[in-house]
């Protein structure tokens, strides 16, 4: 037998392909495995299943009783290889072509309970075995068999298990955050931070929009001025001489 998971149950799909054409009722297994397994499966259960081969699924669904023992032996087999208890209400049969499909549910306490149960039904090697020998020794199995009654695949889905993630933040760390941002923005140059200013009373020259200070602006008036008040005293020193005709 193959121990597989859920996911690598869609990965089959060429080996799905090659077994249509020796079994072509695969197509009916997958459908009932795939309808079964999406009302089962869900955070807080573990689902598994397997194949039975050569089972005449129609001479088994005439003997109510031998299915009500089948589901007996393989709740009672699977629960001593994982260690959780497995009702054979939680057991359901469905025969197909030449073949039966054993489907099983367990419904633990928890989800972290869910994945461990998963774990061992994934990781185990003696299920299929055991399966198949428990279903051997009820009592008018061997009829409804066309050869020797073996596992052929073992699906176990995948369970998700919920994280907790921690969103608490201690104080203290918070602290040293905020005093080295604030040290940092202490140590920055005062260059960087601010930008130079032009000297109180500054005005921009015309020629190159270079500032130039006030002080200097009045100099330039007063020397203006002097040189206008030196011409007129000049002129005032020469009499005016009337013009000749």
């Amino acid at each position: 037998f193959s121990l597989v998971s859920f996911p690598d149950f869609l990965s089959q799909t060429s080996l799905r392909k090659v077994m249509r054409v020796f079994r072509p009722d695969i197509e009916q297994v997958e459908a009932v495995e795939m309808a079964w397994w999406r009302k089962n499966h869900n955070a807080t259960t573990v689902p598994f299943s397997m194949t039975l081969e050569n089972v005449d699924g129609g001479r088994l669904l005439a003997n109510g009783s031998l299915i009500s023992a089948l589901a007996l032996a393989v709740s009672k087999a699977v629960a001593n290889e994982v260690g959780e208890e497995l009702g054979p209400s939680n057991v359901e049969l469905m025969p197909a072509h030449d073949c039966l499909v054993v489907a099983a549910v367990f419904t633990p306490s928890s989800s972290r309970r869910a994945a461990q149960i998963q774990e061992k039904l994934s990781n185990s090697e003696t299920l299929g075995s055991a399966v198949a020998k428990c279903t051997a020794d009820v009592p008018g199995f061997a009829e409804v068999c066309n050869g020797q009654a073996e596992v052929s695949e073992i699906m176990v889905p995948t369970v998700p298990v919920p994280v907790r993630v921690s969103m608490e933040i201690p104080l203290a760390a918070v602290l040293v955050v905020f005093i080295a941002v604030m040290g940092l923005r202490s140590c920055r140059p005062q260059a960087e931070t601010e930008q130079p200013r032009p000297p109180a009373g500054a005005i921009l020259n015309s020629a190159g929009g270079s500032p130039t200070s006030c002080r200097s602006q009045t100099s330039w008036n007063s020397e203006d001025q002097s040189k206008d008040s030196g011409l007129d005293s000049e002129a005032e020193k020469w009499p005016e001489v009337a013009p000749v005709l």
